[in-house]
């Protein structure tokens, strides 16, 4: 993972003093540990441009296998930059090979404009001035993997791919965003394009190109690309569309591992349907070239500290049980969750006293990086974002939705049989969920949980002026993957990605995948009553069916609750002992016009669920993170 700083102050301030503030940004991001797994490349540049005094700045630790690193401040005719990029389509750019995929990005963009970046296929933020004007342009790949940041403050502005050596710069003027603090208390995501939590701190926009003048102002954003443009021809028959699905969902795998050569990777496996069919890809490929199978985390723990109990028939009924047949027919190695990990408050406090990127609770990507890089592993897959588009996680009024009314009434027959009743009650139901998903969004305990922990004037204020918001999960996917609340994620995976010398990969948001799998029929994803159908019939000769049929149920001995998350119920009383840690850490006077923390406590103890649980403490978590930094800049 590299990164890249830009520093605009105004002509007040000497290029010494501009050049601290950078040195500041430079040891801010190599601090959370970028560039540790190997001799990193840094470059830094300064000059002068109208009332402006700019410096920028790149580290570059190049893990694209067989691409140069020609320059870390990229110059041509018309520009400077400064790029964290990785082009996984080199080949569509014949005549190119002498060029880093920074270079490329930047020629490509001045060769061919915003088409050009809608061709390219990476992950990529860059920070272009015009040498002549001084105009600033922020360029973000289609889906937001790489992150860039703008922090606005009274005489500088700064650009970073990280925002927390944010809060280590003089009078950066940093305040909690109240609108998207409220939407995190209420709903548990952060869901726009362009803010965070904190009021100061912007995104630049994913998939486009955002404007800026020379001293730093926003005025404009263009896009080159949003989810779905690309249209797909109608096809006669179904078994064309599983072809091509079949592959583009294999080259967004293959040219990632191409991007990283023979390198050893990792990837996530919850043993669900979307990492099943990244690690199936994975070891498909291994296979084919000779490479090692990859290596599996997964955040359950191993049978020997958990046992699985003895059962009479032969129903799956936890994703361990998935895990082990999976290896064991594949022959992939699995690195368990280590039962420490559930019974020693530590090991939350310290993952929580990290200084980290807010909108996401990053604990699972931390577990599965620490437990990958301590075994020589520097690529992580992952099958995130897949249900958001890809695999296209949706019941039968995603199909009242697109209208494919024929295919609805299948499955209203289907599950019915010959039952009158049943018939009316599967169309009930159905357009109740319509009615439903199209309520607002914007309410208190909005989520559906059943607590509600901010303040009543605060909640008063926020909803009187907040924009509608609408949970477009499972019946608009091209709305909902623009919320923004997809880069929660992301962002922390490259911030934690930076931390640990480590690079996240993301095949199932390859724009090329979703722009097909948001436009052929719905009716591909559902039939017979199976979801999801489009990719398990598309790779039906890789990846096992058991994938998709465990029953989600507890099958722990001496356990027999419900469906379980082993982490949060299994360890209930060390839990409960952080939670009371956090709670008396947090800094009440800090957060006081915004959250009740006596309904934080009595919710703690009366939540209905886990779900719940989870969801109250991760805001905990959250609250505390914010804290961390803020308090670093007083």
């Amino acid at each position: 993972m590299s990164a890249i700083y830009v520093m605009i102050h105004d002509t007040h301030s000497d290029f010494r003093t501009i050049r601290s503030y950078g040195r500041i940004l430079h040891d801010g991001l190599t601090s959370y540990g970028l560039g540790g797994a190997s001799e990193p490349c840094e470059g830094e540049t300064s000059f002068e441009s109208g009332d402006c005094r700019i410096i920028m700045g790149s580290i570059q630790n190049n893990a694209h296998a067989g691409v140069p690193v020609t320059s870390c401040v990229v110059e041509t005719g018309q520009h400077l930059a400064v790029c964290d990029a990785m082009i996984y389509n080199r080949k569509s750019f014949p005549g190119q090979d002498k060029l880093s995929d920074g270079e490329l990005l930047v020629r490509t963009y001045e060769r061919e404009g915003l088409s050009g970046l809608r061709s390219l296929s990476g992950d990529f933020a860059a920070v272009l001035i015009d040498k002549e004007n001084g105009r600033i342009f922020l360029i973000r790949d289609h889906m937001g993997i790489r992150p860039l940041y703008i922090m606005q403050s009274k005489h500088y502005v700064t650009i970073c791919t990280d925002y927390r050596p944010f809060f280590r710069l003089p009078e950066n003027q940093i305040t909690i965003n109240e609108e998207r603090l409220y939407e995190y208390l209420t709903m548990g995501i952060v869901a726009s394009r362009t803010e965070t939590l904190f009021a100061n701190i912007l995104k630049s926009e994913a998939g486009a190109v955002t404007r800026l003048t020379p001293n730093g102002k926003i005025t404009a954003s263009d896009t080159y690309w949003t989810p779905g443009m690309r249209k797909v021809p109608e096809d006669k028959w179904d078994v064309q569309y599983e072809k091509i699905y079949a592959k583009l969902i294999r080259d967004a795998v293959r040219n990632r591992v191409d991007a990283v050569g023979g390198e050893a990777i990792g990837a996530e496996f919850s043993g669900g349907l979307d990492s099943g069919i990244i690690v199936s890809l994975l070891d498909e490929y291994a296979q084919e070239t000779g490479h090692e199978l990859p290596l599996l985390a997964t955040w359950s723990p191993s049978e020997e500290e958990y046992p699985i109990r003895e059962q009479r028939d032969e129903v799956i009924r936890d994703e361990r049980e998935v895990i082990k047949k999976f290896c064991g027919d594949k022959g992939n190695s699995c690195v368990y969750r280590p039962r420490c990990d559930a019974e020693d408050p530590e090991v939350y406090l310290k993952n929580t006293e990290r200084k980290d990127i807010c909108e996401f609770d990053a604990d699972i990507i931390m577990y599965t990086m620490k437990a990958l890089s301590g075994r020589g592993i520097r690529t992580v897959f992952s099958g995130w974002g897949g249900d958001e588009a890809a695999t296209m996680r949706f019941g039968p009024s995603g199909l009242l939705e697109s209208g494919e009314l024929r295919a609805f009434l299948h499955e209203a027959s289907y599950a019915a049989g010959k039952n009158p009743k049943k018939y009316l009650g599967f169309i009930k139901r159905a357009l109740t969920a319509v009615r439903d998903s199209h309520a607002q969004w914007d309410g208190r305990a909005a989520n559906g949980w059943q607590f509600n922990i901010a303040k009543d004037e605060y909640a008063h204020r926020i909803l009187g002026k907040r924009e509608k918001k609408y949970n477009y999960f499972g019946w608009n996917p091209v709305e909902n993957l623009l919320t923004g609340g997809m880069e929660s994620r992301t962002a922390i995976a490259a911030a934690s990605g930076a931390d640990m010398g480590m690079v996240y990969m993301f095949p199932m948001l390859d724009p090329l995948l979703i722009d097909y799998a948001l436009n052929v029929p719905r009716r591909l994803y559902m039939k017979d009553g199976r979801r999801r159908l489009l990719p398990q019939k598309a790779l039906e000769d890789i990846v096992p069916g058991y994938l998709t049929k465990f029953s989600g149920e507890s099958n722990v001995e001496k356990l027999d609750t419900g469906r379980m998350d082993f982490y949060y119920e299994v360890a209930e009383e060390t839990q409960s002992r952080t939670d009371e840690i956090i709670l008396a850490r947090l800094d009440r006077e800090l957060f006081a016009e915004y959250v009740d923390f006596d309904a934080i406590e009595r919710n703690l103890l009366h939540a209905d669920n886990t779900v719940e649980r989870n969801a109250l403490r991760s805001i905990m978590r959250t609250l505390y993170k914010m804290q961390l930094l803020l308090k670093e800049c007083r």
